[in-house]
């Protein structure tokens, strides 16, 4: 009997802590997010900036290109020289504008849907294309 009375308590017990428990797990309101490292994501280690395009597209400034992410796999592209993405920035006609190491310029979408870059430093004169970093993208119109 006296066994039977423990037991009958420490199940009492356990059911007094069950909406304890399950109070400290609720998470209900709070943001998801989610990890990814650089070897899942294909890049390097630093991400400068980050961007959303209006289909809902992710993209990040990365020291091994530009990133994009459509929400399941990571797609990586770079440009000539393959140097450091500083930032990036996306125009209302789509074009996905980024400022990097000795190289600015755009991302577009070519006949094939693949993208490609068309580098805009390469339009300075002689004199202004030894310079060493682009960090900032700014659109006007």
């Amino acid at each position: 009997m006296k066994y039977f009375k423990n037991l009958i308590v420490a199940v009492i017990a356990i059911l007094i802590q069950i909406p304890i428990i399950h109070a400290q797990n609720n998470t209900a309101g709070v943001p998801f997010s989610t990890y990814f490292s650089s070897q899942v994501y294909g890049g390097g280690i630093q991400n400068w900036n980050i961007t959303q395009k209006s289909n809902g597209l992710l993209y990040v400034a990365n020291n091994f290109g530009l990133l994009e992410y459509d929400g399941t796999a990571w797609n990586r592209f770079t440009i000539p020289g393959e140097t450091k993405v500083r930032d990036v920035a996306i125009s209302n006609q789509g074009k996905i504008y980024v400022a990097s190491q000795g190289n600015f310029g755009y991302f577009f979408l070519n006949e094939l849907g693949q993208y490609e870059f068309l580098s805009l430093s390469d339009k300075l004169d002689d004199q202004y294309q030894a310079f060493d970093e682009t960090w900032r993208v700014f659109l006007n119109d």
